[in-house]
């Protein structure tokens, strides 16, 4: 089965050394075909209701730095908590990193979740309703942050500008994307139809299926044109020429995920490069041009080598001539 895929890795910023993530980083870009680089926005590692004490750097200052370590892949945080940050301001974080970057960056925003880390450090985590609609407010505040050309003006029930100006510009041309992070059905893929230029789903691909053909209905009712919003997924990927070691991985994944027999043997790509290349291959015909994976350090480099010797550069496009601006 053929298929065009392109993948990015979440280096997720938790128990390792400042050197040993610069240093991985610029092994991925020098030495595998991966396309994107993302740091997880958790102010600490978001294990269910636990405060695990894991050192864990702040994700905005982390990626200013990846940006500047790296020269070609794509950066972002997949995906920004809009809980911790004004929208306003989160827009002039965002031009200063796609000014470092040179136009690298793509912005990805979620609704926010982790209620023990909002608890810990004394920030507002609000009612599920609530940061909904905060969500809806800050991709329509940050929408016209994106194409103004002049100081920009909001009026909403969470947040108002008045005449704000937003100098410099970004460097992305028209702007950098904006990807909503999350599927829920009845708000947040209405946000991405209204607002966002892509959306990044969880899960596996009955999942994203459904999910896209919840997108598409949102996209017809608010006269969106669904396939000029780009879809990638967040999910394991992972193979190994050991077939134990992929068992035991699958079986993390199952329990973690909550996921059937069937669907970790059939939808998620966990398994031998084959499978792994088959299971891109589905998610391709649904629309999915990327895969994000979490990848938390330390890193064992040769199991990079050989994902991306088998499963990553079979299913480069076009050999891999260079990230794509419009891919997210």
């Amino acid at each position: 089965m053929s298929a065009v895929m392109r993948f990015g890795a979440q280096t997720v910023q938790q128990n390792v050394s400042w050197a040993e993530l610069v240093d991985f980083w610029r092994f991925l870009e020098d030495e595998t075909r991966l396309e994107s680089l993302w740091a997880m926005d958790h102010l600490v590692v978001p294990i269910d209701d636990e405060l695990p004490e894991v050192a864990c750097f702040e994700s905005w200052t982390l990626l200013a730095a990846a940006a500047q370590a790296t020269r070609r892949l794509r950066v972002g945080c997949l995906v920004t908590a809009n809980t911790f940050r004004h929208p306003a301001l989160l827009a002039k974080m965002a031009a200063t990193v796609d000014h470092i970057s040179g136009g690298r960056l793509v912005l990805a925003l979620g609704a926010g979740w982790h209620a023990a880390e909002h608890r810990a450090f004394g920030i507002p985590l609000h009612s599920t309703r609530e940061r909904l609609e905060r969500l809806e407010e800050a991709a329509a505040l940050l929408r016209g942050v994106l194409v103004a050309e002049k100081p920009v003006s909001f009026h909403g029930r969470y947040y108002r500008l008045e005449e704000a100006p937003f100098l410099p510009r970004f460097v992305s041309r028209p702007h950098p994307p904006l990807v909503i992070g999350g599927g829920g059905e009845r708000r947040t893929l209405r946000t991405a139809a209204r607002h966002a230029d892509g959306v990044n789903l969880l899960g596996p691909v009955s999942v994203v299926r459904h999910k896209l053909a919840v997108l598409a209905e949102h996209c017809e009712r608010e006269g969106r044109d669904y396939d000029a919003i780009s879809k990638s997924v967040h999910v394991p990927v992972v193979t190994h020429p050991d077939a134990d070691a992929i068992l035991r991985v699958r079986g993390f994944v199952k329990s973690h995920f909550a996921l059937s027999d069937a669907q970790i043997e059939e939808e998620i790509p966990v398994g031998s490069p084959a499978h792994v290349r088959e299971v891109a291959a589905r998610y391709a015909e649904l629309g999915v041009g990327e895969i994000v994976f979490p990848a938390p350090g330390p890193w064992d480099r040769e199991i990079f080598r050989y994902l991306d010797e088998t499963v990553i550069r079979p299913l480069a496009p076009n050999g891999h001539e260079g990230p794509s601006q419009n891919c997210v």
